[in-house]
């Protein structure tokens, strides 16, 4: 019954995405249904009876007359037209095993990037430590400009693999059903635990002056625990970036896949109640960035302030501005004003 079910939404996957096709197409779907039941009650084998209903139904253009849905097949062929090359099962593993890549790659970017004025912050102490000597400046300034290298190195290559995958977003492509369903189970289990990912990073980012507390009251040697505090910040903070991009990153593509039916077909509810279509509706847009630039503008601030002391309560203000945010875009949706 999985093939006869894949079937029919194919069948059906470019028609317009109207009360009059899904009532029609669920009718086929049980005539479809009563029919292999027979034929499997008759004796024939799973496949012949697959086979059988198949041939005897799957062809839309000779029974739309009777489905009362002949005058949508217009709009059906322009729908295909439109929604370009269906991709393959294969092509999108490959693109996701790429893109998933490619985002680890630029999450270590961001890191390198993030630490890189670590060098320059251990360096200068120890060469206070060793009498002043600019030789260890120079090491430090090495060490940054190292750092920054394999960032900016790390975000080339991410963007090449991506570039080879730049049809698949740009050109007009689909997904069938088993896809579909394929790609909507991977981000439903995905989700929680990217979730536990990001809220991580979120805590280290926030827990990232507790180093910097700690050591910077311990009396001895108080100027070297202080430079390791502040090493530990960056690095901590640089974690908890890391971890919040990837997060985001890894289940991007899925996500762009599973937008690429065109909502007013049927294809484009393969996996999404319409319950499910609102509340991705509510989350995308400027939603779907919110927290990274919460984040952002989180470490700007204490990085230039270095109140950390106070900026930790940007986090309980911003999760009450994006409650009020989801709301208000909720309403305007529902009044028609988005």
């Amino acid at each position: 019954m999985e093939t006869i079910r894949n079937y029919l939404e194919t069948m059906f996957r470019n028609m317009p995405n109207t009360p009059e096709v899904r009532r029609a197409k669920d009718e086929l779907g049980q005539m479809m249904e009563d029919k292999y039941s027979e034929l499997i009650a008759e004796g024939l084998s799973e496949n012949a009876a697959v086979g059988t209903v198949i041939s005897e139904f799957g062809n839309l253009d000779e029974i739309s007359e009777v489905l009362g849905i002949s005058h949508f097949l217009p709009a059906r062929v322009e729908n295909t037209q439109r929604a370009g090359r269906m991709l393959s099962m294969d092509e999108i593993r490959d693109y996701l095993h790429d893109d998933r890549k490619a985002g680890l790659i630029l999450s270590v970017g961001v890191f390198a990037c993030i630490v890189s004025v670590c060098g320059p912050i251990l360096m200068d102490t120890i060469g206070n430590y060793m009498g002043g000597s600019s030789f260890f400046d120079a090491v430090g300034v090495m060490i940054l400009f190292l750092l920054v290298m394999a960032g900016v190195a790390a975000f080339i290559i991410a963007g090449r693999m991506r570039a080879k995958w730049a049809h698949i977003r740009k050109e007009p492509c689909s997904i069938d059903y088993s896809t579909a369903q394929y790609l909507t189970e991977m981000v439903r289990t995905d989700e929680q635990r990217f979730s536990a990912v990001r809220i991580v990073g979120v805590l280290l980012c926030i827990a990232s002056i507790v180093p910097v507390i700690i050591l910077s009251n311990i009396s001895v040697l108080s100027r070297l625990f202080e430079t390791i505090g502040s090493c530990l910040l960056f690095v901590i903070a640089g974690i908890g970036v890391l971890l919040i991009i990837f997060s985001i990153q890894y289940q991007s593509a899925a996500k762009e896949l599973l937008r690429k039916n065109s909502g007013d077909t049927v294809g484009g509810n393969f996996t999404r109640t319409q319950t499910e279509i609102r509340e991705g509706a509510e989350k995308s847009g400027f939603l779907s960035v919110y927290w990274p630039t919460v984040t952002c503008v989180y470490l700007c601030v204490s990085f230039l302030t270095f109140e950390w002391g106070i900026t930790w309560l940007i986090w309980p203000i911003a999760g009450v501005l994006y409650r009020i945010l989801v709301l208000a875009v909720r309403r305007a949706r529902r009044n028609g004003g988005m």
